[in-house]
């Protein structure tokens, strides 16, 4: 099998709760630091099914982002170049969410985003991987952030879920 090219939503800024000793706290990723985080997913590795498959990113990646643009104010798409024939399989047979993973450096500092509540603020500093998964199980719940490859549109977000995501997420 060849090489298949898959858009993805890469990530959106906005506040999401972590929970930390049974209570949530909101963090949040300001749309400049989203931005200016982009261009530091070139190259990332992809890997499928669990987090936990980046432990071994050696024997686990499947892929690699190849590009990382602005979709609009408020999220970044991404191109994927994947090369794995079951992986490919994997994403065509309906597992299409797509969830980071980063190390970021946090703020503190209380404050509101389009009314929603936040504690810290956080600072992408570098992606480990992109981790494609089965639906429902993204952080931010969104149902489809991988689109069909033979499609020329770029991924569009739902705001609904962007103003929505302290109550809506769950633990990573």
């Amino acid at each position: 099998m060849k090489n298949k090219t898959y858009k993805g939503i890469g990530g959106t800024c906005g506040v999401m709760p972590y929970h930390i000793d049974g209570k949530s706290i909101g963090v949040f990723l300001p749309p400049h630091s989203l931005f200016k985080s982009a261009s530091k997913l070139i190259n990332t590795p992809v890997v499928i099914k669990a987090h936990n498959a980046a432990d071994d990113l050696k024997n686990n990646t499947v892929g690699i982002v190849t590009n990382a643009y602005p979709l609009d104010d408020f999220s970044i798409g991404l191109d994927m170049q994947v090369w794995d024939a079951d992986a490919q399989t994997y994403i065509d047979a309906g597992n299409i969410e797509l969830s980071a993973g980063y190390s970021a450096s946090l703020e503190k500092g209380d404050s509101h985003w389009h009314g929603s509540p936040y504690s810290y603020t956080k600072e992408i500093e570098s992606y480990d991987h992109i981790a494609i998964l089965p639906s429902g199980e993204a952080r931010n719940r969104v149902s489809k952030l991988i689109l069909n490859s033979s499609s020329e549109e770029a991924p569009k977000t739902n705001e609904s879920f962007l103003f929505n995501l302290v109550n809506s997420a769950s633990s990573k």
